[in-house]
């Protein structure tokens, strides 16, 4: 929807807005311009790849990702976050995303190409941008389900995580939009080679998780004297 109607409405709305630009200093203007107008209270990425400390920005397998003149520079969003004090998290894998700088030591040291890449930069795929939180996953999707997760516990409101069909709807939709499963190499209902089954699995035990908290039905286990 419009910012204007999301703003008119309190049910789970989104909008989308185009950040095309490359050139640093075009960049750096248009987040300081999105900041002004939407005021956010957090800026968030799901497995966003950022530069390393080169400026380059890689594959996981350490190969360039893309010619810099044709990449977007998005980080400057979190590098005006960050100057501003709104929080900014990111979920994330191997450590080439944004939040990789907030534990790139250990990706330079314990990630294959972290620390020297495949491509003629030899800067290691490793990302520099920090954020407050940097949320490793085996699947980034499932670190941005958790911590939807906990907000719907901490606002009673579990509803706010998709369920197991919206998880099958929104994957079918993602494959009809162009996109691929990037392991696979293919148009096919799965994230990082899993089968959609099994993400559905995986919100449905959030689903599950957050309903016992919520329920109040807490076993406690104690040492008898």
């Amino acid at each position: 929807m419009d910012y204007g109607d999301c703003q008119k409405t309190k049910s789970g709305v989104a909008t989308s807005i185009i950040f095309p630009y490359t050139d640093a200093e075009e960049s750096k203007k248009m987040a300081a311009s999105l900041m002004d107008e939407y005021n956010p209270k957090a800026v968030v990425s799901v497995e966003l790849i950022g530069p390393n400390k080169k400026g380059y920005k890689h594959y996981s397998p350490g190969l360039p990702f893309a010619p810099l003149e044709k990449v977007a520079r998005i980080e400057d969003l979190f590098y005006e976050a960050s100057t501003r004090g709104i929080l900014t998290i990111s979920c994330l894998v191997q450590g080439n995303e944004i939040g990789g700088g907030t534990i790139e030591e250990s990706v330079r040291r314990l990630v294959p190409y972290g620390d020297v890449c495949q491509c003629e930069c030899q800067g290691g795929m490793a990302c520099v941008v920090k954020t407050d939180v940097a949320f490793p996953a085996a699947v980034s999707n499932w670190g941005a389900y958790a911590i939807v997760a906990v907000l719907g516990l901490l606002l009673k409101n579990p509803e706010i995580l998709q369920d197991a069909e919206m998880e099958r709807r929104m994957m079918e939709a993602c494959i009809m939009a162009g996109s691929i499963d990037g392991v696979v190499g293919k148009a096919v209902p799965s994230v990082d080679g899993i089968p959609c089954a099994t993400h559905q699995a995986f919100v449905t035990m959030l689903h599950t998780i957050v309903a016992n908290a919520l329920s109040g039905e807490v076993i406690s286990f104690t040492k008898k004297s």
